[in-house]
């Protein structure tokens, strides 16, 4: 996986303490705020109010020849026969058949409303969007996207960060520093779609999901 998650025997480890990292433990009463970033010194609130925390993982797949986190959790699943061959592709096919990418979206602002602050009035706008991904019959587990600007030339980036509900993971051999998340078929589907999720951010992801995909298929066959 990375320095901030392990993955053994189809059981995801989700730190709890880590607020740099990729993996970060945040509050929210809804999904129309951004959330609440959880320090460890709040963590131990975690367990008395838990309802309202949630991971925010800003999940990678990594490369062919580098498969971490997604690629890892899928290669499991068809290695332990919990996805099939012709499910896997499927997948394939749904992101080769992609020619509309959300990199390419016109980004408008849009006024919203003027803010006062310390006597300074700005123009509040709704820049850059948030596309939220709701998956079915998933108790609330998530994917968010969000575009933003590149820090350098032009254009759009979109970076997707994925949402689970804290309550949904588990505490694992009295472990308080992580959470756990076992990958079988009753949640496998979340993280195919997740795939195809990626395959839609631009032609790059696209590219790199088939090129990675392909190689685990032809790896299990």
């Amino acid at each position: 996986m990375s320095q901030d998650t392990r993955f053994e025997n189809g059981l995801i480890f989700l730190p709890i303490n880590t607020p740099r990292g990729k993996i970060r433990v945040k509050q929210r009463s809804n999904i129309e705020y951004i959330g609440k970033i959880v320090l460890k010194a709040e963590s131990c609130d975690i367990n008395i109010c838990k309802d309202n925390f949630y991971f925010e993982w800003q999940i990678s797949y990594g490369t062919r020849d580098n498969r971490i986190e997604l690629s890892n959790i899928i290669e499991y699943a068809i290695q332990n026969k919990i996805i099939s061959h012709e499910e896997l592709k499927n997948l394939i096919n749904i992101i080769y058949s992609n020619n509309i990418f959300i990199d390419q979206i016109n980004i408008v602002r849009t006024f919203v409303t003027q803010r006062n602050i310390n006597n300074i009035y700005f123009d509040e706008l709704l820049t850059y969007p948030i596309l939220i991904y709701k998956f079915p019959n998933s108790n609330g587990i998530l994917c968010e996207i969000i575009i933003d600007k590149m820090q350098k030339g032009s254009g759009i980036m979109p970076m997707l960060y994925f949402c689970i509900p804290f309550n949904l993971t588990d505490e694992f051999q009295n472990n308080q520093n992580e959470r756990c998340l076992q990958i079988d078929k009753s949640n496998i589907q979340i993280f195919v779609k997740m795939f195809q999720i990626f395959g839609l951010l631009s032609k790059a992801h696209k590219h790199d999901c088939l090129e990675i995909l392909n190689y685990i298929l032809g790896g299990t066959q």
